[in-house]
């Protein structure tokens, strides 16, 4: 068999233990507790964080509780991703306003699955239905509350005022261009008109960003306990207790199959001839059982781990051993002679 020295052995019981307490923490969602160190079980942070990057100067922070009704999220989808019919002013060619009828719909930038329980969506509102979804939202059974933040911008650009004056820049520069004192310039006041017009662009697509971060507001909505009522401390620990328990003996068993593959191997290694360390023919190092029978055990006779080993030699007295050896010798060797 295997054998193991005991601190080994007390090293893999405290690792199971500790591995076993990590998988009864983690299934029993008792490990964000410890980590959070208190009893809320929910990380918004990736939800704050998304929110926080939206460029929205107004900003809704709404709360549902699903417990009250358990459709919440379907209904609350269903006004998120429908579109909405709005009437818009268009004013044409000659600068007449007409009335058309346009589709929008709110732009859903990201849902979170933040836990089993809870569920929470990042949305930007176009700002001619933004009061109708409000209002939408707050009717639902779940609603309990809603916060608003309503951000200043410290730096407004008078952006019609900066286009007027592009607009005047290129009037006068076209009409140069009818003066044969500035012929020889023509080239230049063309790219000077057509840089003018790309800063007028330009300034249009920033009014039209202002426009959107000012009018449309963001919505971060989110829904607590989408599985129904949340779960108690005492079920908690309850799961705890048995997914430690079960991960306790799927390792302990896990160890014991471990133990026994690598014993079985080892003695088919030995039927097959393959010397190893355990094999039952090789002795305590493969071959060398032989030479370590005979000479001792590492060393042979310098003792062990190689230290010579002192001996002690007692030296008899000549005339006596020759004295015995002739006693010794048989009779009819005598009569021989």
């Amino acid at each position: 068999m295997i054998s193991m020295r005991r601190r080994y052995k007390v090293y893999i019981v405290i690792a199971i233990i500790l591995v076993s307490i990590y998988f009864g923490l983690q299934r029993s969602n008792l490990l964000d507790v410890v980590r959070a160190g208190d009893a809320n079980i929910v990380n918004m942070t990736p939800v704050t964080k998304s929110f926080e990057l939206l460029p929205n100067l107004t900003r809704y922070s709404i709360y549902l509780n699903a417990r009250e009704d358990a459709g919440t999220v379907l209904e609350l989808e269903e006004m998120l991703y429908r579109n909405y019919t709005v009437q818009e002013e268009i004013v044409d060619s000659t600068g007449a306003i007409i009335q058309e009828m346009a589709v929008v719909s709110p732009i859903v930038k990201k849902k979170f699955n933040v836990s089993s329980q809870v569920v929470a969506y990042a949305v930007i509102v176009p700002g001619e239905i933004g009061d109708e979804v409000l209002a939408s939202i707050r009717s639902l059974n779940s609603y309990t509350t809603f916060e608003v933040e309503i951000r200043d911008q410290s730096f407004i650009i008078d952006f019609e005022k900066q286009i007027d004056n592009r607009g005047m820049a290129i009037d006068d520069l076209r009409n140069k261009l009818g003066d044969s004192r500035f012929f020889n310039s023509t080239m230049d006041i063309h790219n000077s008109i057509n840089q003018l017009q790309n800063d007028i662009d330009s300034l249009r697509s920033e009014e039209s960003q202002y426009l959107s971060r000012k009018n449309d507001p963001a919505f971060k909505i989110i829904v607590q306990n989408v599985g129904g009522s949340p779960v108690s401390m005492t079920r908690q620990i309850y799961g705890f207790f048995k997914n430690f328990v079960i991960s306790f003996a799927a390792l302990t068993m896990l160890l014991f199959l471990t133990y026994f593959a690598l014993a079985i191997i080892l003695r088919l290694m030995s039927y097959l001839g393959i010397r190893t360390s355990k094999s039952g023919g090789g002795g305590g190092y493969g071959g060398y059982s032989k030479y370590n029978t005979r000479y001792g055990s590492y060393g042979g006779r310098y003792g062990q781990y190689g230290r010579r080993r002192k001996v002690k030699r007692v030296y008899k007295n000549r005339e006596e051993s020759e004295k015995k050896e002739t006693d010794g010798k048989p009779e009819s060797d005598e009569k021989k002679t």
